[in-house]
């Protein structure tokens, strides 16, 4: 969950700041802006280490093994990320996190075919 106090501290900042910088005039809505991009970036990045430890958790002493083995860790992996992306921007609206959301999805889906196409080969 968005902590109200931490966007507050950060939008003061980026405020005083701006205040600080001659010639800059202050903007309250750059600084939330500048707070979501950060926020966002923050927990795309740990949504996707809870996803690859997940994944290291799910599949230890699995390999090789079948595709379906894979696809039920990544699913599970996945919607742990998700669950972490969801919780920790909450308050944020979605049209703020919805290009974060893509970008964690989509990696997502790139690792799960390369585990796929390793297991191919390893099993091959």
């Amino acid at each position: 969950m968005v902590s109200s106090k931490l966007a507050l501290a950060t939008m003061v900042t980026s405020y005083v700041t701006a205040l600080n910088t001659p010639g800059t005039v202050p903007n309250v809505q750059k600084a939330w802006d500048v707070f979501v991009s950060t926020k966002c970036n923050q927990v795309k990045e740990a949504a996707i280490e809870s996803y690859d430890k997940t994944m290291e958790s799910e599949m230890a002493g699995k390999l090789p093994c079948e595709r379906d083995v894979i696809r039920q860790a990544q699913a599970i992996a996945l919607e742990n990320a998700l669950k972490l992306f969801e919780e920790e921007t909450f308050g944020i609206s979605t049209a703020n996190i919805e290009n974060y959301l893509s970008e964690l999805t989509v990696r997502k889906l790139s690792m799960y075919i390369l585990y796929v196409r390793v297991m191919f080969f390893i099993i091959h």
